[in-house]
């Protein structure tokens, strides 16, 4: 292992601020750290991204920064512009195309889990639904619990294809809801749908589950368009 790859990192303090010092996988915390540079606007939408210079300022190795940079890639939040890849700009189109497309799969997704959930899985489900409700009040913490929600219904369909999905649409809705929309004004409601489709998966209704999915989606999709045309 070479010193940059060390668990000992230390960040641009400027571009990365608060960054753990010793990650568990720097594949991870290369992806987590770029990520919210990018919803902070540290990494500002447009800006060019290099691998080289990521490396230098997050004083790992090439390695971990060209993989996290095929993931970001890969969940639509760098784009090809030439030889080039750059940060993901602002665009209705691109956030209505995105939740359409969860639109479509989620609701899948939940009826799967109601048919194939074992009792630990439906009950990890049911407490990350709660998690969204004790989190309302912080939209960081609501949206860390919605991510933990859905991404484990995804996981839940036992179907690694739908899971890989699933997850790549999340984190590019997340980020861009996050980065370039105003806080969602009803958070405890779209808690309380969590809750909702938590019960209907614990029951085994898997046409309940896909139902209320279908539901909840539909509204975020609406609330992210309208709060675009806010900005």
């Amino acid at each position: 292992m070479s010193p940059r790859e060390s668990t000992s990192v230390t960040p641009d303090p400027v571009l990365f601020p608060g960054a753990p010092a010793r990650p568990d996988s720097l594949t991870d915390f290369v992806f987590e750290l770029v990520r919210d540079a990018i919803i902070n606007k540290s990494l500002a939408p447009g800006s060019v991204m290099t691998a080289s210079d990521l490396a230098t300022r997050l004083n790992v190795s090439k390695t971990p920064v060209r993989e996290s940079m095929i993931r970001l890639k890969e969940a639509g939040l760098l784009v090809p512009d030439g030889r080039q890849l750059r940060v993901i700009t602002p665009s209705r189109q691109l956030i209505h195309e995105a939740y359409e497309f969860r639109l479509y799969m989620e609701p899948h997704c939940a009826r799967l889990a109601a048919q194939r959930a074992g009792a630990t899985v439906r009950d990890q489900v049911a407490a990350s639904a709660q998690r969204a409700v004790a989190g309302a009040d912080s939209s960081d913490e609501y949206y860390a619990a919605g991510r933990d929600f859905h991404l484990r219904i995804a996981q839940a369909t036992d179907n690694a294809l739908l899971r890989k999905a699933v997850e790549q649409a999340h984190v590019f809705t997340l980020t861009l809801s996050r980065r370039d929309l105003p806080a969602p004004p009803d958070q405890a409601g779209r808690a309380d749908d969590h809750v909702a489709v938590a019960k209907a998966i614990r029951a085994g209704e898997g046409d309940l589950a896909a139902d209320l999915m279908r539901r909840h989606i539909t509204v975020l999709m609406e609330s992210a368009l309208a709060r675009f045309g806010e900005e």
